[in-house]
């Protein structure tokens, strides 16, 4: 098992996100990284994540693009993550025989776009992230859907930058419809947001 970046932050915050209840969705866990090297704080952060949540269950990555999708696909391979990759550009049989590996636990790792957002079901998911954040709240309520099913608990994480203080809202209000707490970083993005558009 790889341990990542495991012991530079052995316990990243974690908040449950389980969905017994069929209530509000779960809450994210918001980065702000900033400027160029957003993306790169995006993956060091997720190889901390790795770090910690390999092995203890599959894991879902969420990524905007099939261009991101593939590249982060290589690069959790160069760092001795075996993972699977799943969105629109791939042909059916590849998409089915993803999703086939992933249920059966071949992998535990799968790097996708929102093509995986709805119907994917898979009961060890033990945590969700959203490496690019959701362009819109139903996007981001599937995403983070796919963890904490049939009453068991998840963790989602989100992470999002200061260019895409635009869905920072959204998130705002997802946090609220399910009573988990606000980080003030991201209710501050919120709000500079909503003056800029008033």
């Amino acid at each position: 098992q790889p341990r990542g970046l495991r012991d530079a932050h052995p316990s990243p915050a974690r908040l449950p996100t389980g969905r017994s209840d069929g209530g509000a969705p779960p809450a994210p866990a918001p980065r702000r990284p900033s400027g160029a090297g957003a993306l790169q704080r995006h993956t060091l952060r997720l190889l901390q994540l790795l770090g910690v949540w390999y092995g203890e269950g599959h894991v879902l990555v969420f990524l905007d693009t099939q261009q991101h999708c593939d590249a982060l696909f290589q690069q959790l391979m160069r760092a001795g993550y075996p993972c699977l990759s799943l969105h629109g550009g791939q042909e059916q049989m590849d998409r089915d025989y993803a999703i086939k590996d992933i249920k059966k636990g071949h992998r535990t790792l799968m790097v996708a776009t929102s093509v995986a957002g709805r119907g994917l079901d898979v009961p060890q998911l033990k945590l969700v992230v959203n490496y690019n954040c959701p362009n819109h709240l139903e996007d981001y309520v599937h995403r983070v859907g796919r963890t904490g099913r049939a009453g068991r608990k998840g963790t989602a994480y989100t992470f999002i930058s200061p260019e895409e203080e635009q869905y920072a809202p959204d998130l705002v209000k997802a946090l609220r419809d399910a009573k988990k707490p606000i980080p003030p970083e991201l209710q501050r993005m919120s709000d500079a947001f909503m003056a800029k558009v008033k």
